[in-house]
């Protein structure tokens, strides 16, 4: 999600508004001005004079933010203040543990990332207290298009709607950011509105999608559901976590019978999705129901998609997480036998064989049985050279730089455990090496 805010604080950035308010008494001269020429029985009729009052209204909502830009270096944005005097420096957390060097203003609170790059802004003197501007805007927008039947302005008003949105959903964020998770859901219901009206009449799915993710973090579940029935509805299930966390919500409930009825229709839709795959299996387990209904589900997948390899390695991701291993290795092969260049299904395989060798060093250290100890030091050894194999095909086949590099990873630390037993393993040892230290392409 920070992705998303970084993005959304570049867009709402590049607006050109109107030439700015010189002042406070500026900007609400100019509201006044444009309220009496909306009251005049003729100049109400003209979609220009209401369009004139929403732009006052912004230019008023966003006067304490003028001469600062997100995204900016803090001794720019100092340059920028124009005689604002910083009244305190202080530290403060947000929310996800980030932090940030906060200046006091006036009107303002600027948080900066540990970066020095200006993140977030919270307006804490607007020029109008106690009066949502942008709401104020978007109703006189919305008079506006009533008086104008023939769409002349229609351009015009649109583009102002957009500002609003653009403004909102940056509110929004910036409250999660700063930890005012119910100010958020606030923000994030209004940031839909501004686009799910007669006059825009748009959709936007992903807050739709935040004001449901968030509304369920303050224990809204009724509203969370009615955001995530609407996510439902509009076909944004943001690969099934629409389904998941709909029901986590019914499960936290007691709603088992309706958690489950989501969770196996999200699997039929999105039989990768890890989230999905864990409560259904969780849930069966407590429950005391069949795991194997999962088993029939990605059955009917592979029937209707029989070359599809994901699918086959799902079913064998359950019977890993089962700790059904001959049966999880064996669908893995069989996803690359689909797909020779699924790369997912030989990395399983080596990291299965990894992860059961550390566990068995582990078990190993704790052994005060010589005999034993030597026992589980051979099953050790190969089982981790086991491994070796199915890294080395992942390894050959793998197209993304990361994996690449992660499973060269791997394969350099096993070769380096046998370098001294064999001239082969230290030949390796040392292309893996070069590889990881970017020496090597392959």
């Amino acid at each position: 999600m920070k992705k998303i805010f970084v993005a959304v604080a570049l867009l709402f950035s590049v607006f050109a508004l109107n030439a700015q308010p010189k002042n406070v008494e500026a900007a609400l001269k100019a509201v006044e001005k444009a309220k009496v020429a909306a009251e005049n029985p003729k100049k109400a009729t003209k979609p220009a004079t209401w369009i004139k009052l929403a732009e006052t209204y912004l230019d008023a909502y966003n006067y304490p933010t003028q001469s600062v830009i997100l995204g900016s270096p803090r001794m720019e944005v100092k340059m920028f203040l124009k005689g604002q005097q910083i009244l305190e420096t202080v530290e403060k957390t947000g929310a996800e543990n980030q932090q940030y060097s906060v200046d006091i203003l006036d009107d303002k609170e600027l948080w900066y990332n540990t970066n020095g790059i200006l993140e977030l802004i919270k307006v804490t003197k607007p020029v109008m207290a106690d009066v949502d501007m942008l709401a104020l805007a978007q109703e006189a927008l919305t008079k506006a298009a009533e008086v104008d039947p023939k769409k002349s302005k229609e351009k015009d008003i649109l583009e102002l709607f957009e500002q609003i949105h653009k403004n909102y959903q940056n509110d929004a964020l910036s409250a999660y950011y700063m930890g005012n998770v119910d100010e958020a859901v606030d923000l994030f219901k209004l940031t839909c509105a501004s686009y799910d009206n007669p006059v825009v009449n748009k959709i936007d799915s992903l807050n739709t999608y935040y004001t449901a993710l968030f509304s369920a973090a303050i224990g809204n579940n009724e509203q969370a559901k009615d955001y995530y029935n609407k996510c439902l509805d509009m076909e944004f299930y943001q690969e099934g976590s629409t389904y998941s966390n709909m029901a986590e919500i019914y499960k936290a409930e007691g709603s088992v019978d309706k958690a489950k009825e989501m969770l196996e229709t999200g699997f039929v839709q999105f039989p990768q999705s890890q989230p999905i795959l864990v409560s259904l299996i969780n849930l069966y387990i407590e429950t005391n129901d069949d795991p194997n209904k999962l088993f029939d589900l990605l059955h009917k997948a592979q029937e209707n998609e029989p070359n599809n390899a994901s699918l086959y390695y799902v079913e064998g991701d359950v019977h890993k997480k089962l700790g059904n291993k001959e049966q999880a290795i064996a669908l893995f092969q069989k996803s690359v036998e689909v797909d020779p260049n699924y790369v997912y299904g030989p990395f399983s395989i080596g990291s299965m064989y990894y992860d059961e060798a550390v566990e068995l060093q582990n078990k190993a250290n704790e052994e005060l049985d010589d005999t034993k100890y030597m026992a589980l030091v051979e099953q050790f050894d190969a089982t981790l050279k086991s491994a070796i194999e199915p890294f080395e095909q992942a390894f050959k086949i793998a197209q993304d730089p990361e994996i690449k590099s992660i499973v060269a990873e791997y394969l350099k630390n096993i070769y380096f455990r046998y370098r001294d037993d064999d001239p082969k393993y230290l030949e390796m040892y040392k292309m893996y090496d070069a590889f990881s230290k970017g020496e090597v392409a392959e």
